[in-house]
């Protein structure tokens, strides 16, 4: 059977796979995301989460497949990662709040065995509640909103 490592820290697609019923092992890919972004300037979310995640399969040594996956939120003119900041979470929140954005994915996947390998984007409006600031600060405080 073929293996895939997750070439991701990320929680929340280790819970997509796992709840998908996928085996897989994980490897953080160890990709300086900033140094990246700033050496090569990619134009738009769309080309901004290919790169990334074609940086983080291509970042880890594994026999088998590899897919490295990164997403970014397009909100008023501005690529937002993620905030890893609660009070950034929180201000940016309360910026969002009953509007909308455009939250890109980027996979990319590596068959090592085979030598082949493919990358794909894609793209979603999400909408954010209108929640009070009491209801944003609580919910930033799960930490769900900094992975």
């Amino acid at each position: 059977m073929t293996k895939l490592l997750l070439a991701s820290t990320s929680p929340a697609r280790k819970r997509l796979l796992q709840d998908a019923g996928i085996s897989f092992e994980t490897m953080p890919p160890g990709v300086d995301e900033d140094a990246l972004v700033a050496k090569l300037k990619p134009e738009n979310a769309h080309d901004l989460t290919l790169l990334l995640a074609k940086a983080k399969a291509e970042a880890v040594t594994f026999p088998e497949l590899v897919l490295g996956c990164d997403s970014a939120l397009a909100f008023e003119g501005q690529i937002l990662g993620k905030p890893k900041d609660p009070q950034v979470a929180i201000e940016r929140w309360k910026q969002m709040r009953g509007k909308s954005g455009e939250l890109h994915s980027g996979h990319y996947l590596i068959d090592h065995q085979s030598g082949k390998a493919a990358g794909k984007t894609s793209s979603t409006k999400v909408y954010f509640a209108n929640l009070t600031d009491s209801q944003i600060e609580k919910y930033v405080a799960t930490g769900e909103p900094l992975e």
